[in-house]
């Protein structure tokens, strides 16, 4: 159900909540500054979760044989998609990449 990689993700959102409650109690910030700085984590994860998913569009350059152009990718064949995965420059748009089907 979970894998090893959610565990440590559970584990070290745990860490930071913990740790942003005993900082809280600690040091008794003022509500707008506490809801500014969580305005602010916010807007950084929508950030990253956004350019985190990434579809790498095909090149298609036409060749030209004779008086006929074809594309390079046969028609009605789609583009390749990079799974989403946890870092956004893990799937990054190169032929070497897992994102390129194979053959």
């Amino acid at each position: 159900m979970f894998s090893a990689g959610h565990l440590i993700w559970i584990a070290l959102c745990a860490l930071l909540i913990g740790g942003g409650v005993a900082a809280c109690l600690r040091l008794r910030p003022a509500l707008d500054r506490v809801l500014t700085i969580g305005l602010v984590l916010a807007l950084i994860s929508e950030a990253v979760k956004f350019f985190s998913v990434i579809q790498v569009l095909p090149v298609v350059v036409p060749v030209v044989s004779g008086a006929e152009v074809r594309p390079i990718r046969p028609p009605g064949t789609s583009p390749p998609i990079c799974a989403q995965t946890t870092s956004p420059l893990s799937c990054a748009p190169s032929r070497s990449s897992s994102c390129w089907p194979s053959g």
